[in-house]
C-alpha cells in the first residue's frame, strides 16, 4: 500500500503498479510460503516465520487462522541465554491458536535445551493440550495434543509429513536465519530447505509413478519419511518393501512392519498381507520395485536442484577410487557453517549391487550435490540395470580382471559387461578408464 500510494502521489499508472506487485516476493522468513518447483501433490500449505516473541508469534498465528484450514499446526520453539519468562507464554499461545504444537529447539545456546523444552510444554499444557508421543503425529487428522521433538531438523520434517491436504503448517522463530546455535558453535540450519527437503520426499503420487501400479488398501497418509527394507531398523511413517533372497522373505515380517508403523508395504503380487490401514502396492518383483524407487528418487532430485551421478566399477580397488572421489568432492564442497553439512554422498561400504546400490540412491537430498557410487556385478546385464538405475554424469571403470567368471566366461565377458556402464552413461557424460590396464 506503502509503495501504491507513492506511486499515485507521483502520478503514476496505479493498474501497472499493482501488477508488478502482484509478482514480488515478500521478505524471506516473513510469513514466507514455502512450496517445491514442480510439487503439486496435496499434503498442505507451509509457512517459514521469524516470529520470536509471545506477541508476533500471536500475530502470525491469528492471521493463518484466518485462512481456509482443516488443522492449524506450529512448530517452535525459544532460544536460550534469553528471556526465560517468554517460554510459557509463547507454549500458552501457541496451544490456543493452534490445533496441533510441536515443541522443539530453536536456538539453545549454553542452556540445557531440555529445560527448555520443560518450560514451554507448561504454558502448552496450561491450555489442556496433551503431550503425545511423536508417532501420534502420523494417525492422519489428530488434534488437541502436542509432541516434544528435541532435534529441529526432525521435527520439521515430521509435521510436513504429517500435514493433511488442507493443514496449514507454520515453522516459527528462526525465518530468514540460515544457522542454530548449540552450545557455543554456530552451524548451518535453514527452516526453509528442511520443509522443501520434506516435501521432496515420498507421496502417493509419486510412489505411483515410480512403481507403475496403484495402491490398494487404506491410504490415510499423503507423505512418507522414506523406504526401509529390514523391520530392525524401519522408523514410523517409512514405506516397507519386501525382499525375497535365498535365505529370506520380507513377506514373513509384514506385520513386523506395520506394527513398527510402515505407512505402505510393496509386496509380490499375489502375497497374502494381513489387514492393514496403509497402502499396499503389489508389484511382479519387489527388487525390481526397489530399483524403481531409486531411480525414481535419482531422476526427481537431480529435476529440483544440481546434482552430479559419479558411477566407478573394476574388478578390484573401486571401493578405493570410490573413496579418494568422494574425498575430493568434500574438499569441493567442504563441511562449513555457510552450507549444508554432507552435500556429497557416497555409497556406504561396497554396497554395490541391485540391493545395495538403491540403498545407496535413496537417501539422496536436496541438499546433496554429488553422488559417488559404486556398481559391483557377477552376472550378465546386472551392469545394465545398475547404470540405468543410477543414470550417471560420469563413469569410470577402474580396471578388468579375471573376476566372477562363472557368470561372465571369461575376461572379455568381464570387459563387455563392464562397459554396459558406459554405453549407460549420458552421451554429454564423461568417460575415465585406465589406460594401463588393456581392456
Amino acid at each position: 500500500m506503502l509503495v501504491l500510494g507513492a506511486l499515485f502521489a507521483l502520478g503514476g499508472d496505479l493498474q501497472k503498479g499493482a501488477a508488478v506487485l502482484a509478482g514480488a516476493k515478500g521478505a524471506p522468513g516473513r510469513l514466507e510460503r514455502i512450496v517445491l518447483d514442480g510439487q503439486g501433490e496435496p499434503g498442505g500449505s507451509f509457512f517459514v516465520d521469524y516470529a520470536h516473541t509471545p506477541d508476533a508469534l500471536y500475530h502470525v498465528l491469528a492471521t493463518l487462522k484466518k485462512l481456509p484450514h482443516e488443522r492449524i499446526v506450529c512448530v517452535f520453539g525459544c532460544g536460550g541465554d534469553r528471556d526465560k519468562s517468554k517460554r510459557p507464554e509463547m507454549g500458552k499461545i501457541a496451544a490456543s491458536l493452534a490445533d496441533l504444537v510441536v515443541v522443539t529447539t530453536d536456538n539453545p545456546r549454553t542452556e540445557d535445551p531440555g529445560a527448555i523444552l520443560d518450560q514451554i510444554a507448561a504454558g502448552v499444557e496450561s491450555q489442556n493440550l496433551a503431550k503425545k508421543g511423536d508417532d501420534w503425529l502420523w494417525h492422519g487428522g489428530v488434534k488437541n495434543g502436542y509432541v516434544v521433538i528435541a532435534e529441529r531438523r526432525e521435527a520439521i520434517r515430521k509435521a510436513v509429513w504429517a500435514a493433511g491436504e488442507d493443514d496449514i503448517v507454520l515453522i516459527a522463530g528462526k525465518g530468514h536465519e540460515k544457522y542454530q546455535i548449540v552450545g557455543r558453535q554456530r552451524r548451518f540450519f535453514d527452516d526453509s530447505l528442511e520443509v522443501k527437503e520434506a516435501l521432496a520426499g515420498w507421496n502417493l503420487g509419486s510412489l505411483e509413478n515410480a512403481l507403475g501400479v496403484r495402491p490398494s488398501g487404506g491410504l490415510s497418509a499423503s507423505r512418507f519419511s522414506g523406504v526401509s527394507t529390514d523391520t530392525r531398523t524401519l522408523v514410523p511413517g517409512e514405506i516397507f518393501v519386501a525382499l525375497r533372497g535365498d535365505t529370506f522373505d520380507g513377506h514373513d515380517h509384514l506385520a513386523a512392519a506395520m506394527d513398527r508403523g510402515a505407512l505402505a508395504l510393496v509386496v509380490q503380487r499375489g502375497s497374502e498381507v494381513p489387514l492393514y490401514g496403509g497402502a499396499v502396492f503389489e508389484v511382479d518383483d519387489t527388487l525390481e520395485a526397489l530399483g524403481k524407487l531409486a531411480a525414481s528418487r535419482r531422476k526427481n532430485l537431480a529435476e529440483l536442484g544440481p546434482l552430479l551421478v559419479v558411477g566407478i566399477t573394476g574388478s578390484t580397488g573401486k571401493t578405493t577410487v570410490k573413496e579418494m572421489v568422494a574425498a575430493i568432492f568434500s574438499v569441493h564442497y567442504p563441511d562449513v557453517p555457510s552450507s549444508p553439512v554432507g552435500r556429497v554422498l557416497k555409497t556406504r561400504g561396497n554396497f554395490n549391487n541391485l540391493v545395495g546400490l538403491p540403498l545407496s540412491l535413496l537417501p539422496l537430498e536436496l541438499k546433496h550435490r554429488v553422488a559417488v557410487l559404486e556398481m559391483g556385478m557377477n552376472q550378465k546385464g546386472e551392469m545394465a540395470r545398475l547404470a540405468t538405475m543410477a543414470d550417471p554424469d560420469i563413469s569410470c571403470i577402474v580396471n578388468v580382471h579375471d573376476a566372477h567368471l562363472e557368470g561372465l566366461g571369461n575376461r572379455a565377458g568381464v570387459a563387455r559387461e563392464k562397459g554396459q556402464l558406459f554405453g549407460k552413461t549420458k552421451e554429454n557424460g564423461v568417460l575415465v578408464v585406465n589406460l594401463d590396464d588393456e581392456h
